[in-house]
């Protein structure tokens, strides 16, 4: 899972070598070095054999304390040490070099560090111009402004633009909201924004921005991937021009429309549009608001009396169900169980052969109908592609846990698949506190997914995962394989495998209780 990829970096490793302790201090670094493996384990010491601790992506930036043999001793994250193979890094060149911002928002700050002031937020996509590199900071110059940003949110951007391949076809928007911009890219100014289902006319291609013309004769760049091909070809004609009354060139207004919030752990409502705008109030899970005036995926919305805006990753067109069984009599009546599909949303997964948020919402899915017919009633902390919490990568992690100590559960399981070599492979699972039942938990549902799909056993071990820590409860992290090996990917990617793993879980949590 990429060891919960980014997120896990957010957690207290409790690690027993003082290699590994977070410095206090900014460290100016000798060398910088980039990861150039998709997933690249950090250990306790320089060789296999050791502990890993933690996982590092594609991109992201290191300081190189020792250059070794082999294996580096390096600074990552927000302080934390350890060695990785040198196989899997580059030196890193600074001179002008352009990077792409990948969270959803990015704090440009004064200075280098989180304790300095904030002077702008930069959105995902927003390309940056890199002047030096700080430790784990990064000197950048955007939009006629110079500050610092984490470096390891900064992505390679292309130095190149893309060719233009012209086309004339009609299709179709996939996204709930899609944005029309006056250029292709994500800096450039909002001109209207495509509700779900609106049909476009397609011009021509720079890069993955589209150049479109609306139903309504408006022109712009749309990013091509939530788009798909119509399912009637209409040839596309020159239109007959007529005149229309001169209006003020303003955005046409949305009529509100009824949502529902999929946020298990509540809503913010927000005074403005953005993460870094004040919370008004929290929406409940469940809740019903009316949305209008969707701009870059925020929504006015109206909540009661309150009025604000809340991003719309977090809500639904049907109310969800938190619901029991219609026949509540087999071996787990009256349990209640919070099942986690780990990542979702701007929180992505390990990528490999299949994407890691996607298997773990399947086989969630899949366990939930077998222990509802178990007698079980199933809560789950996201039943689509969106996050658990929009507050953050540590509030998303707190969000996970919370819900099964608000909802009085009775154990929750958080699945994941994980990431590593390509030789890397199987299942295993992981507790935190085994005097209240983890440790016995992990070992039972392992046992039964190795029984029933056959993968290779891995250990029932300890974690300090946040996820884990978090929880009331008796509590488990299992892995279900890994994406970036082929074997285990085409397993969890397989509707016939997730179901085996699923009846697995299943079967796990009713022995255990």
């Amino acid at each position: 899972m990429k060891k919960i990829t980014q997120s896990l970096m957010a957690m207290s490793l409790v690690i027993p070598s003082a290699a590994l302790i977070q410095s206090t201090t900014q460290v100016e670094a000798q060398t910088q070095k980039e990861v150039t493996s998709p997933s690249l384990n950090v250990r306790t010491g320089p060789g296999t054999n050791y502990k890993i601790v933690d996982w590092l992506q594609k991109g992201e930036i290191v300081n190189v304390l020792k250059d070794g043999n082999k294996w580096d001793y390096i600074e990552f994250g927000n302080g934390k040490k350890g060695y990785i193979s040198d196989y899997y890094l580059k030196t890193v060149t600074v001179s002008d070099e352009l990077r792409s911002v990948t969270p959803y928002w990015l704090t440009l700050r004064n200075g280098a560090g989180d304790k300095y002031q904030p002077i702008d937020y930069l959105q995902k996509g927003t390309t940056v111009k890199v002047i030096s590199y700080t430790g784990n900071w990064a000197k950048v110059s955007v939009n006629g402004k110079t500050g610092y940003v984490y470096s390891s949110y900064l992505s390679k951007a292309s130095s190149t633009p893309s060719k233009t391949s012209n086309v004339e076809e009609t299709q179709t928007v996939t996204a709930y909201w899609l944005t029309l911009r006056n250029g292709p890219g994500a800096n450039y100014k909002e001109v209207d924004f495509l509700k779900k289902g609106t049909n476009i006319t397609v011009h021509s291609y720079n890069g993955k921005w589209a150049y479109v013309t609306t139903t309504q004769g408006k022109k712009g760049y749309v990013y091509s991937s939530y788009l798909s091909k119509s399912t009637t070809s209409t040839p596309v004609a020159t239109p007959t021009v007529t005149k229309p009354i001169e209006k003020t060139p303003t955005t046409p207004p949305i009529s509100a429309v009824t949502k529902y919030v999929n946020a298990a752990d509540g809503l913010n409502l927000r005074s403005g549009r953005g993460v870094q705008n004040k919370i008004v109030v929290k929406i409940p899970y469940t809740a019903s608001v009316e949305v209008s005036d969707v701009v870059n995926g925020w929504a006015k919305v109206q909540y009661g009396n309150y009025t604000g805006y809340a991003s719309v990753s977090y809500l639904v067109d049907s109310k969800p169900n938190v619901i029991k069984p219609t026949q509540a009599t087999g071996e787990l009546k009256g349990k209640l169980i919070v099942l986690d599909p780990g990542h979702g949303g701007q929180f992505a997964g390990a990528q490999g052969f299949v994407a890691e948020e996607d298997v773990n919402l399947q086989i969630a899915l899949k366990t939930r109908n077998y222990l509802q017919a178990k007698g079980a009633q199933v809560v789950m902390t996201r039943i689509s592609d969106t996050a658990c919490s929009d507050a953050g990568y540590n509030a998303d992690l707190s969000c996970r846990p919370n819900l099964a100590t608000k909802m009085k559960a009775d154990a929750f399981i958080s699945i994941h698949a994980n990431s590593g070599s390509a030789s890397a492979s199987g299942a295993e699972s992981f507790w935190y506190n085994s005097s209240r039942g983890d440790k016995k938990l992990a070992t039972l549902i392992l046992d039964e997914i190795i029984k029933d799909t056959g993968m290779k056993k891995r250990p029932v071990d300890y974690a300090n995962f946040a996820v884990l820590r978090g929880s009331t409860v008796p509590a488990t992290l299992i892995e279900t394989g890994f994406v970036t090996n082929k074997s285990d990917a085409a397993k969890i990617g397989s509707p016939s495998y997730q179901d085996k793993f699923a009846k697995a879980i299943a079967q796990g949590i009713q022995e255990f209780f």
